[in-house]
């Protein structure tokens, strides 16, 4: 294998005729081998007719870095995407101000409307709740804010296809030098309340049936 991929080597050609042509400055990446992948960033000004200055760094620690981050972030992702709810992050700052700073793609099938922008996330997932859950759940908020405590709460959530989801969520409150920083899960808790529902219904009846039959 020679120092330099082929293709980074017609890439460098490529720039030398662009900084002529059009007598700008270019930046641009390549990667050679010296017994291992060294990365580089160049930058070419053009200094005359057919002359131009270069100047050539080292980025291959922060090519590594990126690429760590990278892999980190999709394991995040894998992980996030196989839990059974949908993974949050929520700021409060020192000035007051409150916003989701992170969620999973998993929160997209629960509330059935794209998250993003997340600045207005929160009043859209409030203004969704069943009327008759909303003050609760924004107490909830209110309270675990100023208490710097953790959040609980359980409600009903109405989809755009008119259906109802029941949803729980939990978080827990970390703080920083300026921050309260609630690391979260929203659930969909729509089929153990149907269980739990079906459970309560049978219960019913079966009192009934006891109560008819001590009437002999």
């Amino acid at each position: 294998m020679s120092n330099i991929e082929n293709r980074d080597l017609l890439r460098r050609l490529e720039m030398i005729a662009r900084v002529h042509a059009d007598g700008k400055p270019v930046l641009f990446e390549y990667v050679m081998h010296f017994g291992r992948t060294i990365h580089y960033e160049a930058r070419m000004v053009p200094c005359g007719p057919l002359a131009f200055l270069a100047s050539v760094r080292d980025i291959s620690e922060r090519k590594t870095a990126e690429q760590t981050l990278r892999r980190n972030e999709q394991q995040i992702r894998s992980i996030t995407d196989n839990l059974p709810g949908a993974v949050f992050q929520f700021v409060v700052h020192s000035v007051g101000k409150r916003k989701f700073t992170f969620v999973s793609d998993r929160l997209r099938e629960i509330v059935d409307f794209d998250p993003e922008p997340f600045d207005t996330l929160l009043l859209r997932f409030t203004v969704n709740l069943h009327p008759e859950d909303r003050q609760r759940f924004e107490e909830s908020v209110q309270q675990a804010v100023a208490q710097k405590g953790h959040w609980e709460f359980e409600g009903r959530l109405r989809r755009k296809d008119g259906t109802e989801r029941w949803v729980r969520g939990v978080a827990e409150p970390s703080e920083t030098d300026t921050d309260v920083v609630y690391n979260g899960l929203l659930l969909d808790i729509t089929q153990l309340k149907a269980a739990e529902s079906d459970r309560l219904e049978m219960e019913r009846r079966m009192l009934h049936v006891q109560k008819l039959e001590s009437l002999g």
